[in-house]
């Protein structure tokens, strides 16, 4: 009998069961609690199995085909049986095929891979333009890697970053390729099989000190792993604005390095191994979803859709094992203006959950207005008409510490009356940020407590930051209960130019902030995070305390020493009684008590003070008198080797800030002539590696031409040097203390020092200038495409000039 028919009678058999339960099921009264079902009998099992099993059903039919040969014949018999069994082969392989054809029409409405492809055509394009388009695409993904490098490195290391590279000529292998179907039409996926072992070659620039460089080869690449490529499609040729590439899960990467030159610093214990974590921390997690590299296919440039000036209506918090964001959401993959991943949980060691933000833009949907960070252990309540986000959309915990000994951190929102919030970012402050003033950071809980989203853990700290929105530091107005006692904020963003108290040129900055009367002996303090080695520190970090509005913040800066009292770098003293509640100041402060230095801070009462205006008055700082103790003032002026007389510095203005104003100025529509005495770096080391430090040199500056002489008094013809200005480069590193610019071409880099900022805004201005009137200059012969890239001689520019 065959499986079907076998079926049929046991289920005849069961059904007069079923029915005479039933009947005496109905005689009786069913009783308050319904009893649990009863198990299967042990003739249903049997004959589930003999249904089932096809191996139990060739065993008892042996018997039987034995008898029938006895009685009828051995060759009727068999015949009759392989008939039979090939009518039934033929027929369960047409229900099989049947059922896999079902299956497969199911799964084209799922969203799941459905189409493997060849791939030799995808492997001829990649080979044809790879040496043409692909280099110049990269090329900004290069320099974002040398960025994180520069982030990464030591705090005693000068310099890490990345010199020459070449491509090669290799492209990469697809050994296979499969389409997913994408929920959202204006996208098209594709998952590939990658192996890549490019000729690439790329310099890593090392200075432990300044000046002392070390090179270092990187070469033998390999890629291995599923290459993830997502098109924007679109009806502009080529039909695809932005692609994005991404490997899904992590890919296999190696390679090797080598030192270049006579300096082999890899010889140096452990250097080796820290050298190649680094670079593997670095490219790992660009790439890797949910990160991914983007560019264009055509002209313009790439546009996140981050920057979209649309309500959001809808936030989700999604785990990277989940492997994809909920259909039409989109995911935050870097922290704010970094580089860093935008992983919550960055910087915990396992079992720490890599987390992400999510959100989506539906024209249907009612707008987010308002957000919270909440932490119901420390006596955080949800603020009235929000909502915790307790699950990511597959049901696993949304507690923002999953997997570290933090506290439980969870994130709300409201869609409550008010202006929309339209975009949503992450601010890792563990590397220096450049603030995004459309962006408004979330630091402050509803308890009145900073909202470190790590606090309590050893991760980075970050926090959520928002667009749009009423732009309150707690992600939500507060209310003004009395206008002369609040929260005060102070943010404290940078230092700049400060004094070196340490004997290796450096300080260790930190600092102590006090509300209330600085006569009073004892008063609440708060410290900052102690940067190590810099002048030029930088926190990006706040602070929230009650404060009324007749009260003194004073700020101290010293310098931590681990012997001794530590070094006194400075004073700032500023009144509360100006502030306009919820308008934030922000300024540039000299440092008092002391000869140089200045901290850039943002002050906000938020939710006391004056009635809020139009314009933000700056805050007066006070004249600082010393206190806390004369000897030991004295004692660290001594050590700083300055007087002991009080230093009042109100008009003086920060490097930085200057260089910023000279950069910001528009170009002239002129050539400018002008000489003077600039210092500069020889372009030439005798010893490798090693720059011999500034010389002191007359400098003219005469249209299309920069030259350099030993002194003034040298003629026009004795020259020490000279470059051609067209298609240079001029730029100034903003950090750097010193009015440092640097002029490159594509024959040399001059770096050249003045000591004023007045030589320094006209040696800038003038350069910056000349160049741009060099770059509208034509030749006398039309340049080919192969020869655009190259400078122009100087008999061409001289022509030209003419």
């Amino acid at each position: 009998m065959s499986t079907e028919g076998k079926a049929e009678v046991a289920e005849k058999l069961e059904k007069p069961e079923v029915s005479d339960q039933k009947q005496k099921n109905e005689g009786k009264q069913e009783p308050e609690a319904k009893a649990a079902p009863a198990g299967p009998s042990m003739m249903d099992t049997v004959k589930k199995q003999l249904a089932e099993n096809v191996f139990l059903q060739h065993i008892l039919i042996v018997p039987v085909v034995i008898l029938l040969t006895y009685f009828i014949g051995g060759i009727i018999t068999w015949t009759v049986f392989l008939a039979v069994t090939i009518t039934l082969s033929i027929r369960s392989i047409k229900q099989q095929k049947q059922s896999v054809y079902d299956k497969f029409l199911e799964s084209l409405d799922d969203d799941n891979i459905d189409d493997v492809q060849e791939v030799a055509w995808l492997n001829q394009i990649v080979t044809k333009y790879w040496i043409s388009c692909v280099p110049a695409l990269v090329k900004p993904h290069i320099d974002g890697v040398s960025k994180t490098l520069s982030d990464s490195k030591p705090s005693f290391m000068h310099k890490l970053e990345i010199g020459k590279w070449s491509f090669g000529k290799k492209g990469p292998r697809f050994s296979q390729i499969r389409t997913s179907k994408e929920p959202d039409t204006s996208k098209y996926v594709l998952d590939g099989e990658l192996t890549f072992c490019p000729d690439f070659s790329l310099e890593l620039r090392i200075e432990p000190v300044k000046f002392a460089v070390v090179k270092i080869l990187l070469t033998n690449v390999v890629f291995k792993g599923r290459l993830r490529i997502r098109f924007n499609l679109n009806e502009e040729v080529p039909n695809a604005s932005i692609v994005s590439v991404c490997f899904v899960g992590d890919p296999l990467i190696e390679f090797s390095i080598k030192p270049m030159g006579s300096v082999d610093m890899l010889s140096l214990p452990k250097l080796y191994d820290w050298l190649n974590d680094t670079i593997m921390g670095a490219i790992k997690p660009l790439m890797v979803w949910p990160q991914k590299l983007q560019f264009t296919l055509g002209q313009g440039e790439v546009i996140s859709e981050h920057t979209i000036e649309e309500p959001i209506t809808e936030i989700a918090i999604i785990d990277r094992d989940e492997l994809s964001e909920p259909p039409g959401y989109l995911i935050l993959e870097k922290a704010l203006n970094s580089t860093l991943p935008a992983n919550i949980n960055l910087g915990n060691p396992h079992p720490a959950r890599e987390l992400y933000l999510t959100y989506r833009r539906d024209p249907k949907g009612v707008p987010i207005s308002a957000l919270a960070v909440v932490c119901p252990s420390q006596g955080d309540e949800i603020p009235a008409g929000f909502t915790m986000i307790e699950k990511t959309p597959n049901g696993l915990s949304a507690n923002l510490n999953a997997g570290t000994k933090g506290p439980e951190t969870f994130l709300c929102y409201s869609k409550q009356e008010g202006p929309p919030i339209t975009g949503l970012g992450l601010m890792n402050i563990s590397v220096p940020v450049v603030y995004d003033n459309s962006y408004t950071r979330l630091d402050i809980s509803p308890s009145g407590k900073i909202s470190n989203l790590n606090s309590g853990s050893k991760g980075n700290p970050s926090f959520i930051c928002y667009r749009g929105g009423c732009k309150s530091f707690s992600g939500y107005p507060l209310e003004m209960k009395d206008p002369n006692r609040g929260l005060l904020r102070i943010g404290l963003i940078e230092g700049s130019d400060l004094v070196a108290a340490d004997v290796c040129g450096t300080s260790d900055p930190y600092c102590v902030f006090t509300i209330g009367d600085p006569t009073a002996k004892k008063l609440p303090k708060q410290k900052s995070s102690v940067i190590p080695y810099t002048l030029n520190p930088v926190w990006n970090e706040s602070f929230v305390s009650e404060a009324n509005t007749t009260d003194i913040l004073t700020i101290n800066v010293y310098d931590k020493d681990a012997v001794g009292s530590d070094d006194f770098l400075g004073r700032i003293q500023l009144p509360l009684d100006t502030l306009m509640c919820g308008k934030t100041v922000e300024q540039w402060i000299p440092l008092q008590l002391i000869n140089k230095g200045f901290l850039h801070v943002t002050i906000t009462a938020l939710n006391f003070g004056l009635p809020p205006e139009d314009e933000v008055k700056a805050l007066v700082p006070l004249e600082c008198q010393e206190s806390g103790g004369v000897l030991s003032m004295l004692g660290a002026k001594k050590r700083l080797g300055l007087s002991s007389t009080n230093i009042v510095r109100r008009e003086a203005r920060p490097i930085k800030l200057v260089k910023q104003e000279i950069i910001a100025r528009p170009i002239g529509t002129e050539y400018v002539s002008k000489s003077g005495h600039v210092e500069k770096l020889p372009t030439k080391n005798v010893l490798v590696g090693i720059s011999q430090g500034w010389q002191r040199r007359w400098f003219v500056l005469k249209e299309h031409k920069l030259l350099y002489y030993r002194s003034s008094k040298d003629s026009a013809d004795h020259t020490l040097g000279s470059v051609g200005l067209k298609k240079a480069t001029i730029t100034t590193e903003e950090n750097v203390n010193e009015y440092i610019f640097r002029v490159v071409t594509k024959a040399k880099t001059l770096e050249c020092k003045v000591q004023t900022e007045e030589e320094f805004s006209e040696w800038y201005s003038a350069i910056a200038t000349n160049i741009a009137m060099s770059d509208k200059i034509k030749g006398r012969f039309e340049v080919s495409e192969a020869a655009e890239d190259n400078v122009l001689s100087d008999d061409d520019l001289d022509t030209a000039a003419e």
